[in-house]
């Protein structure tokens, strides 16, 4: 995803600037703060809390999009989301194909704080070929 943004920032004559919060309210609240400071002309943002967001982007006049996040939409801001539910039948399905019979310990970890965790996992629970999304095994990669 950062890549893709990059290389179609770059051909339109801008440059990303990239930050990782971890997860960290007041990292990400200190990293806006120094984005608005450097007068940018937009911001692509994944927030780890969306909940969060609103207060910290109250103040924030430059274009905002948010990727794979549902927000409240204001003025300035939108959001591009992909169908994480579709995406993830086409991966259990595959893996599945492939003979594995355990796929959620291929599930990479999530902080359930209004991602779209529901969507990635759901698809392993109702996969065609019988295999079910087990919270034990699961728990054992988390």
């Amino acid at each position: 995803m950062a890549k893709g943004a990059q290389d179609e920032a770059f051909l339109h004559g801008y440059t990303v600037l990239f930050g990782s919060t971890d997860n960290n309210y007041i990292q990400e609240e200190k990293f806006l703060d120094a984005l608005k400071a450097k007068m940018v002309d937009g911001i692509i943002y994944v927030s780890f809390n969306p909940a969060t967001s609103e207060k910290l982007l109250e103040n924030i006049t430059v274009p905002v999009v948010f990727m794979d996040r549902k927000i409240k939409k204001r003025e300035n801001m939108g959001s591009v989301l992909i169908d994480n539910f579709s995406a993830m039948k086409d991966v259990a399905a595959y893996i599945a194909g492939k003979g594995c019979r355990q796929p959620a310990g291929m599930l990479i970890r999530y902080i359930d704080l209004g991602m779209p965790l529901t969507d990635r996992i759901l698809p392993y629970e109702i996969m065609e070929r019988g295999t079910l999304y087990n919270m034990k095994t699961f728990n054992q990669f988390t």
